[in-house]
């Protein structure tokens, strides 16, 4: 192989490895009771994504001690309330890439069997999913 050949292959090998890739961040918040929560702590991805992210949304609850609260005998399931999760807003460098969010829930029980004082805890789980590249830190030195 040539020298050149060498360095172009290494040029290419170089450019792949900081090209932008498929990339994925996630978030846990925990919440309690019913209603609306607005997490305070914001999401930092820990990379830049270069386009809005998708993102895909589950819950986990503990039955065993939704059944203690409401009262249910072992061999029936508790009424299970409806869970959702939101951005609320983006946060954009100025570059209009996005580097992080901020983040809501809401605990709704729409058949109205749940008492409201019952302090139902869940775990939300988030996880954004969007092309992304990696930032090298600058080092600048005085």
């Amino acid at each position: 192989m040539t020298w050149e050949m060498e360095q172009a292959r290494a040029e290419l090998a170089r450019h792949r490895e900081n090209s932008a890739r498929l990339a994925l961040a996630f978030a846990k918040f925990e919440s309690t009771g019913q209603g609306t929560v607005e997490f305070e702590e914001r999401v930092d991805f820990g990379l830049t994504f270069i386009e809005k992210p998708y993102i895909t949304y589950a819950c986990e609850i503990d039955l065993d001690e939704l059944a203690n609260q409401v009262g249910s005998t072992e061999d029936e399931t508790p009424v299970l309330p409806l869970v959702s999760g939101y951005v609320t807003e983006w946060d954009i460098d100025d570059r209009g890439f996005y580097t992080g969010a901020w983040m809501a829930a809401v605990v709704f029980d729409p058949s109205g069997v749940l008492p409201t004082d019952v302090q139902i805890v869940i775990d939300h789980h988030f996880t954004f999913t969007a092309i992304a590249i990696k930032d090298v830190p600058l080092d600048v030195t005085d």
